[in-house]
């Protein structure tokens, strides 16, 4: 009886907790729709000191950072929607002051900076590490944004992987120097990948052929395995020379086309002849599990590869 009423109590404790969760947790929802509503306001009335102090206080109940997020990025589009300088400073302040969670993306920030011709805040974005991307650099193409190019270039020589900055880079004089460094560098990269690819391409190459020539099934009627292995080896070897043979013909590598393509590999082709004993044993006067298979090369991926050359 008493272990009934004190679980009886204990259930009422329970339940009260759960009442007041849930009274709690509406009341807070509450306030914070309240917040909401008094920040985007005040976000409307360009008033964004007051809209953060108010955002604050919502952050303080849920802790999700979006409503700063929602003053600080309508603060920074509003700003960016002039060119002022004040304008340019405040959102570097901001871009600063502030942790990227609660920010818009930096690289969104500088490409709306440049599809503005804010070439100052442009400049001090990217000086400070933002990344250009190729739609940044395209749009600063497009407005002859020459002094933002040329910092573009200097300050991260790989932007010259976009071929229109590439290109403008070969026909203006202080970019030429970078263009052409960029392009050596590049070729010998490649050279040196392609060296190393070549290396374990010719490592990949030391599998032996079965035997050909009238041969064995096993004692389901099928081809042997190591056949069927054999070519998928080939075959994917074959692969790997085609592209290599490509990259080899575009660097004006013939000799290493030529080294290639000798070093690839005859595929197998089979066909049922018929049962082993009458076949090769020549008795006619019963059958067996096993058939022959006649095994011949085939040299058409070779021959193919040798019409590139």
């Amino acid at each position: 009886m008493m272990k009934i009423k004190i679980r009886s109590v204990f259930l009422i404790f329970l339940a009260t907790l759960l009442v007041a969760a849930c009274g709690s947790g509406r009341k807070n929802e509450k306030e914070i729709e309240s917040l909401r509503e008094q920040y985007s306001e005040a976000v409307a009335e360009r008033d964004f000191d007051k809209a953060r102090m108010i955002a604050e206080k919502a952050e303080s109940k849920d802790g999700t950072g979006q409503h700063l997020k929602y003053v600080n990025e309508n603060e920074i589009f509003y700003l960016l929607s002039s060119n002022s300088r004040d304008n340019a400073n405040r959102i570097l302040y901001m871009v600063k002051a502030f942790s990227p969670s609660v920010m818009p993306d930096t690289k969104q920030i500088l490409e709306v900076a440049i599809l503005g011709e804010n070439e100052y805040l442009a400049s001090k974005l990217i000086q400070s590490g933002v990344k250009v991307t190729d739609n940044t650099i395209n749009t600063a193409l497009n407005n002859k944004m020459t002094d933002l190019l040329a910092l573009i270039v200097k300050n991260d020589v790989s932007s010259l992987e976009n071929s229109n900055l590439l290109e403008y880079a070969d026909s203006d004089e202080q970019l030429k120097g970078y263009a052409s460094n960029f392009r050596k560098e590049k070729a010998e990269k490649v050279k040196k990948d392609f060296e190393e690819s070549l290396k374990r391409f010719f490592a990949e190459g030391n599998f032996i052929r079965p035997s050909l020539g009238v041969v064995k099934s096993d004692h389901y009627g099928d081809i042997p395995t190591e056949y069927e292995k054999y070519n998928e080896l080939a075959e994917d070897y074959n692969s790997k020379a085609f592209i290599l043979i490509s990259q080899a013909l575009e660097m004006n590598d013939r000799a290493a086309a030529q080294k290639i393509v000798q070093s690839m590999k005859t595929t197998l082709e089979w066909k049922v002849l018929g049962d082993w004993v009458k076949v090769v044993e020549h008795e006619y006067d019963h059958s067996s599990v096993y058939d022959a298979y006649q095994v011949t090369e085939s040299r058409n991926d070779i021959n193919r590869a040798r019409g590139l050359l």
